[in-house]
C-alpha cells in the first residue's frame, strides 16, 4: 500500500523516465517538426507540446498562418538566452531564471500566454524591487498589466520615502 505524498519507487522512476525523455525532446533529440531561428542559434521544438502548453501557439500552428507552414521560424526582438528559458519552461517546467533575463521573459511569457512562467517572472521581479530600480519597475508594471508588480512597488516606494 502506498500513502498518499511519499511516492513509491516505481512511481519515482516513471517520473525520471518520463522528466528524461521530455529533456530529450526540448533538447530536439526526438522528432523536432518546427525549429525556431533566435539570434544565431536554432532551437528544435515539437509542435505538440508547444501547441498544448500555449493557446498562443495553438492558434499559430493551426492557422494558415505562414509559420504553420514553416519548418523555421525566426523570432526577432528576442534574445536566445530567453528563449531557451521559455522553451525549458514549457517542456520541463524546470528552469531557472537568470536576473539578467526576468523582465525579457515577462515579457515573452506575456506573449504566448504562459500565465505560470508570467507569474514566476513577476514574483521575482517584486522580490528584487530596491531604490534605483522601483521608478521603472512601476512604468513596466503599468505597461503590462502587473498588478502585483504594481502594488509592491507602490508598497516600497510609500514605505522608503
Amino acid at each position: 500500500m502506498n500513502v498518499v505524498g511519499n511516492p513509491s519507487e516505481h512511481e519515482r522512476s516513471i517520473k525520471k523516465h518520463l522528466k528524461n525523455d521530455m529533456e530529450d525532446l526540448c533538447d530536439g533529440q526526438t522528432d523536432p517538426d518546427v525549429k525556431f531561428k533566435v539570434e544565431d542559434q536554432e532551437f528544435p521544438a515539437n509542435k505538440a507540446i508547444l501547441c498544448y502548453r500555449s493557446s498562443y501557439f495553438k492558434k499559430v500552428f493551426s492557422s494558415n498562418m505562414m509559420e504553420s507552414h514553416s519548418e523555421t521560424i525566426p523570432i526577432f526582438n528576442v534574445r536566445a538566452k530567453v528563449f531557451k528559458v521559455l522553451l525549458q519552461y514549457m517542456y520541463l517546467e524546470d528552469y531557472e531564471i537568470q536576473g539578467d533575463v526576468v523582465e525579457d521573459l515577462f515579457k515573452l511569457s506575456n506573449e504566448y500566454n504562459l500565465k505560470g512562467l508570467n507569474r514566476d517572472c513577476e514574483k521575482m521581479l517584486t522580490r528584487s524591487i530596491e531604490a534605483g530600480n522601483v521608478i521603472s519597475f512601476t512604468l513596466f508594471a503599468e505597461q503590462f498589466e502587473a498588478e502585483n508588480l504594481r502594488e509592491a512597488c507602490l508598497y516600497f516606494m510609500a514605505n522608503n520615502y
